[in-house]
């Protein structure tokens, strides 16, 4: 007995001499850090020059569940537990607090991509010898795909038609009430409505796949329209990787009727769309569509078409070729539906052509 407590004694003074020289001796400090000092750190060292909101609000997210917890103490468990706390939760979807929507697959997924990174940042600085993601990478995509309210939105052909219409700037003839002398008078009023870049905006996220913050990033230098060609600078992506994608010649149209209206390098002087395109979905009598919605009805109908999957994951700049193989799922499934659509408008017409001469 009193030999075999001396060799674990051993074996970890050995271990823990190990984990400092590598470690460079920040092993010490890593025992006593929390996730809230490691996000104060990363916020500090890594995103202080990344003005996203969104990131802002993932890491108080992964604060809020993680931030008392010693980053030493992080495992597969806690990362399994809190994808499972996170998906049976809710988020507001507009200002009024009791509309609310389930978190989706997508937004646990970045939260982990942003909690990765600063567990590697940990890592790096010796603070962690383990990386609990290593372990969790086939569990985790597994629990995520329980995630609720996965998305698959598109936009449909006769959708489509409307909304560009409700996107071009004109004069409406508006219908209000107001009340005079305590009698109610019905009467209208002319006004010019409409966000003047909205459509242009609209195409390049419904024919270039572009995401909303890489469109309102867009420079005139990036345009090539002979070559019918936008090039999308690495600091623009989502990504950090530059790439190209197709110009339609509608977009072309629209980007050229705006040029009057720019007054420096930047195609659109706007820095928020989500009111003007949210009105114009609305004037079109479109219900729940999103701007992202456009993104994917742009890989939705290329899949669809049969294009190359490696082709439009260039095109969108998506890494890894499953994300679009999800989107060519969900396109079979509704081509399946509208086969079985056309089989019994096929019937019908045969039911039709027997019923016929007999009447």
């Amino acid at each position: 007995g009193t030999w075999d407590l001396k060799r674990e004694a051993k074996q970890a003074r050995d271990l823990a001499e190990a984990e400092l020289i590598q470690s460079a001796g920040n092993i010490r400090d890593g025992e006593k850090m929390t996730f809230a000092d490691l996000a104060a750190e990363c916020e500090r060292e890594i995103y202080a020059e990344k003005k996203s909101t969104s990131t802002k609000y993932i890491i108080n997210t992964l604060r809020s569940y993680f931030g008392k917890r010693r980053i030493a103490t992080i495992d597969r468990a806690s990362i399994r537990a809190y994808i499972e706390w996170r998906s049976g939760q809710e988020i507001k979807t507009a200002k009024a607090e009791e509309l609310k929507r389930p978190v989706k697959r997508s937004t646990v997924d970045k939260e982990l991509r942003i909690m990765r990174s600063m567990i590697y940042y940990a890592i790096e600085e010796g603070w962690m010898l383990k990386n609990p993601f290593r372990q969790t990478k086939k569990k985790t995509s597994r629990l995520i795909q329980t995630a609720r309210g996965d998305r698959d939105r598109v936009l449909q052909a006769h959708e489509e038609f409307r909304l560009l219409d409700a996107c071009e700037p004109r004069t409406r003839t508006i219908s209000y009430t107001r009340k005079l002398r305590g009698r109610e008078r019905h009467e209208t009023m002319k006004r010019s409505t409409g966000n003047p870049w909205l459509k242009a905006i609209v195409l390049l996220g419904l024919d270039s796949g572009m995401r909303r913050g890489e469109i309102l990033k867009m420079k005139w230098q990036d345009l090539d329209t002979a070559a019918k060609v936008l090039h999308i600078p690495a600091g623009n992506t989502k990504t950090n990787s530059a790439r190209m994608v197709p110009l339609s010649d509608r977009t072309i149209i629209e980007l050229k009727r705006v040029w009057p209206l720019s007054d420096g390098e930047t195609v659109f002087p706007i820095k928020y769309i989500s009111k003007s395109f949210e009105a114009a979905v609305k004037l079109a009598g479109i219900e729940d569509l999103t701007f992202h919605d456009l993104r994917r009805t742009f890989a939705t109908r290329h899949i669809a078409d049969g294009t190359n999957l490696g082709m439009i994951a260039t095109v969108t700049g998506h890494k890894d070729l499953k994300i679009l193989q999800e989107h060519y799922n969900k396109v079979a499934s509704v081509e399946m539906r509208q086969f079985a659509d056309r089989i019994d408008q096929a019937n019908d017409r045969r039911i039709q052509n027997l019923e016929g001469p007999a009447n």
